[in-house]
């Protein structure tokens, strides 16, 4: 299974942003509106979506920095494990 990249959810928060913000510029210049509970729901959904990408660039920023620990860790268990050469 392929990761999702943080930046693809940078991607969609900002997408969400603006999709917000174009719907808001239209409901004030052109007054194009839809019902007040459609609009509801569809302001809670986009407000629910940006808090989840929240807590999964959360879970992903853990798990980069778990994975880059992991690698140093062995990296310096390589390096002890190597054999030192004797000048004498």
């Amino acid at each position: 299974m392929k990761r999702v990249k943080r930046t693809t959810l940078m991607g969609l928060t900002i997408g969400l942003a603006a999709l917000l913000l174009i719907y808001t510029f239209l409901r004030s210049f052109t007054g194009i509106r839809l019902e007040e509970s459609t609009e509801r729901i569809a302001i809670n959904c986009v407000i629910f979506a940006a808090i989840g990408i929240f807590f999964m660039n959360r879970q992903l920023a853990g798990q980069e920095k778990k994975d880059k620990e992991e690698e140093e860790a062995q990296k310096k268990l390589e390096a002890e494990d190597l054999p030192e050469d004797d000048e004498s």
